[in-house]
C-alpha cells in the first residue's frame, strides 16, 4: 500500500498512537506486523497472523481491516492495496 508523499512521519506518528493506545488489535491474531515497503517509507505492507481456530469471519476481518483503513486514510492510499489470505503449511 503507498504512502500519500510526505507523509512518512504523521504516519509514524500515527501508528504508535495506535500501538499506545491499543486501537486495531484484530482479535484472535497471534501477530500483527506493520512492514517498511522500501527505505524511503513510500509503501508499506501489513501482515497479520491469526491462529486458524481463532480466525473470526470474514465480515468481521474485513470491518476491522476497514477501521484501519480509515484512520490512516490520509497518510495511505488504500486504493493501491493488495490483499491475499494464505494459509501456513508449517511453522517451527
Amino acid at each position: 500500500m503507498h504512502v500519500r508523499v510526505g507523509k512518512q512521519a504523521e504516519l509514524l506518528e500515527k501508528v504508535k498512537a495506535i500501538q499506545k493506545a491499543n486501537r486495531h488489535t484484530f482479535p484472535g491474531t497471534m501477530a500483527r506486523y506493520l512492514i517498511k515497503g522500501d527505505e524511503a517509507l513510500s509503501s508499506v505492507h501489513f501482515v497479520l497472523i491469526w491462529k486458524d481456530t481463532e480466525m473470526p469471519d470474514e465480515t468481521t476481518r474485513q470491518h476491522d481491516l476497514k477501521a484501519l483503513q480509515e484512520e490512516l486514510a490520509d497518510v495511505i492510499d488504500r486504493e493501491t492495496a493488495l490483499y491475499s489470505t494464505n494459509e501456513t503449511l508449517l511453522h517451527t
